[in-house]
């Protein structure tokens, strides 16, 4: 894959956005590794339907808290991939590493997300064939 560094103007909210990102406008540049953080959040907030870091009120306050390590509590219970949520989570846990450097490519990525969704066995219905 090649790293087109987008770069962000505006807008988006900084629940789903790399700890790197939120660093100064100077270096508020998108990466393939950036991408791979907030992607882990959106299948947390996809598969929990809970927002990442929902207890802070604001973008700064999120802002600090991923850049000082915090990240989402594993749920109770979750309502999505309740078989293999474990197996998700460890996933989660690599991609939003604290350093972009230790987080898996998208490839990667993508050949774990696939064998998890091999073995996919939702609470709710869905249809395999």
């Amino acid at each position: 894959m090649q790293d087109i560094g987008a770069s962000i103007g505006g807008g988006g909210h900084f629940f789903f956005a790399a700890p790197e990102l939120s660093y100064g406008r100077d270096i508020f540049r998108t990466t393939a590794a950036s991408d791979v953080y907030s992607l882990a959040m959106t299948l947390f907030n996809l598969s929990t339907l809970r927002m990442p870091f929902k207890e802070h009120r604001n973008d700064m306050a999120t802002a600090d808290a991923a850049r000082n390590g915090q990240r989402p509590p594993i749920p109770s219970t979750t309502r999505f991939f309740a078989d293999s949520f474990n197996v998700l989570w460890e996933l989660l846990v690599l991609m939003w590493a604290p350093t972009d450097s230790a987080r898996p490519t998208a490839m990667m990525v993508a050949q774990q997300l696939t064998d998890i969704l091999q073995t996919f066995s939702p609470t709710v219905g869905y249809d395999k064939s």
